[in-house]
């Protein structure tokens, strides 16, 4: 019987992937060069359930919503 990985190993592994493929071959990577032909990715702990925890969301009843001006594409509408 084949174990199925649960999904919130799979969306952290991916996260990783995409973070490690950044990295390594987008333009505004950190990397010299805008990424390293022989960066293999970063060394990551094994994950652990027991380090994975859930939290409950509320919405902040006085919230307040403000204009932001972004990088591109100009104002955006965020909540305070």
């Amino acid at each position: 019987m084949l174990m199925q990985t649960p999904k919130w190993r799979r969306g952290l592994e991916t996260e990783r992937e995409e973070k490690d493929r950044f990295l390594a071959q987008h333009w505004q990577s950190p990397m010299p060069g805008g990424g390293c032909l022989r960066f293999t990715g970063l060394v990551y702990y094994s994950p652990g359930r027991a380090y994975r925890f859930e939290v409950e969301v509320h919405q902040h009843k006085g919230k307040e919503t403000l204009m932001m001006e972004m990088g591109q594409g100009g104002p955006r509408r965020l909540h305070r």
